[in-house]
């Protein structure tokens, strides 16, 4: 109910229905939270801060409590403040639940910071998928496709339908090994025929194939569901002149 009331806007009665929920289980770190995260939707920071404060005096130097206070450190002092207190709280904590919001804040204000979490994460947690995830990205993003291969088909081994890595491993797969590529494009197609990145991969593969005609159909509808996208634009265009 507090969380409703929260969505719509009524925050008397979201704060009055977060009490209820406090009172009842005292010891819930997510029900302890909510009068700060109340406080910062309506722009009242300091109160957020204030609350945090208690909370982590109650239940300690927790991770959602870290992650909190960087969301209201984003609001009030912009990304470059959320990120090097949440850089701080890793090297200080070593606790893996801070990286992943870390490496999205990092992507703009310490990108060369990357490829040492990544790693750093991978390390701590071999059989995470969203380790898996964040290193394979980060090799995608620096060129080194094969090693980002073998990572984006450890997330498959215990994530079949993970759309991202079918999606990026059919991409890296597309000129080495079609088959296998068109494959992958056509699983994530199935669990995500809606999705345009999906769409222009797949379609993009089938043009390899010089299967022309049904990559133009994809790619025109990846295209209209992403009209500012500069490279399906230019796949467009590239199919088109191959017929």
């Amino acid at each position: 109910e507090a969380q409703a009331a929260l969505r719509s806007g009524d925050y008397a009665t979201a704060r009055a229905k977060a009490a209820e929920a406090i009172a009842l289980e005292p010891e819930n770190l997510g029900y302890a939270l909510m009068p700060a995260g109340i406080a910062q939707r309506e722009g009242k920071h300091e109160e957020a801060l204030t609350a945090l404060e208690a909370v982590e005096e109650t239940f300690g130097n927790q991770p959602a409590i870290v992650l909190s206070r960087a969301s209201v450190l984003n609001d009030t002092e912009g990304a470059s403040a959320a990120h090097d207190y949440l850089r701080e709280q890793w090297e200080t904590s070593g606790n893996t639940r801070i990286l992943a919001p870390l490496i999205r804040l990092a992507s703009t204000e310490d990108p060369e910071s990357i490829n040492g979490l990544t790693n750093d994460w991978l390390e701590a947690e071999p059989d995470s998928v969203a380790a898996h995830m964040a290193r394979a990205d980060w090799l995608m993003a620096n060129n080194q496709e094969i090693v980002a291969a073998t990572h984006y088909e450890q997330v498959l081994a215990r994530q079949p339908n993970n759309i991202a890595a079918l999606n990026n491993l059919a991409w890296l797969l597309r000129e080495d090994d079609s088959s296998r590529a068109l494959g992958y494009a056509s699983q994530a197609r199935e669990l995500a025929p809606n999705n345009a990145a999906v769409l222009d991969t797949y379609g993009w593969i089938l043009h390899l194939q010089g299967n022309h005609e049904d990559a133009l159909a994809l790619i025109e509808q990846a295209l209209s569901l992403a009209p500012d996208n500069a490279d399906i634009q230019s796949h467009l265009e590239t199919v088109k002149g191959a017929m």
